[in-house]
């Protein structure tokens, strides 16, 4: 898989091209904002959400008169996938920005089919394979412990030795728990590199 190396200086340029994009198609009109207000926009990156790929909150500043937009880009996403998802996701999150469109309610839905019609793939949520893989393949690097079922084989990751791995490692202890698929008494512990039952 080829991996990205996307800088906060692109993240901003990409932004900046999507916001001229906006205003170039009369979906943002600068002339008639609300003139009270000062727009800030920014944009960066966000390490930890791994089940989002952007995000965009707002802050109002009633003394200063200002309205900071705040977009966060899902760090690993950036890093996996190419600029042109990139920067339909950077899209997505800009159209929140427009008045109303907080949620992804009826004037979000008409801007994003604006943007449709012009060469974008927006949607509500979307899903890419890629993501899922690297996201995948980061845990499956970080897992140290597999608690799996002896019945129905369903399998739980583990990166630390919690409460539950060391209970599930003890004979004595291991009834108290059940697997939440088959709702049986039959998980074990074993070593994700080793794939070894671990007894204690």
């Amino acid at each position: 898989m080829t991996k990205f190396n996307m800088s906060i200086n692109k993240l901003e340029s990409l932004m900046n091209d999507c916001k001229n994009e906006l205003i170039q198609l009369g979906i943002i009109d600068e002339e008639n904002m609300n003139c009270e207000y000062k727009y800030v926009y920014k944009i960066g990156f966000n390490d930890r959400a791994l089940k989002r790929y952007g995000r965009c909150s707002r802050k109002t500043d009633y003394h200063n008169k200002t309205i900071t937009y705040n977009i966060t880009i899902n760090k690993y996403f950036t890093e996996c996938c190419d600029e042109e998802k990139v920067k339909n996701t950077i899209m997505h999150e800009l159209l929140h920005t427009l008045h109303g469109c907080m949620n992804h309610g009826v004037g979000w839905k008409s801007y994003a089919d604006i943007l449709n019609r012009n060469g974008y793939h927006i949607n509500r949520t979307s899903s890419y394979k890629e993501y899922n893989e690297y996201v995948s393949s980061m845990r499956n690097n970080e897992t140290k412990y597999i608690v799996r079922c002896e019945h129905c084989n369903k399998e739980y990751r583990y990166q630390k030795a919690s409460k539950v791995i060391k209970s599930l490692s003890n004979v004595l202890s291991r009834s108290n728990y059940i697997c939440p698929a088959c709702h049986r008494t039959t998980l074990k512990v074993y070593d994700a590199k080793t794939n070894k039952l671990i007894l204690n």
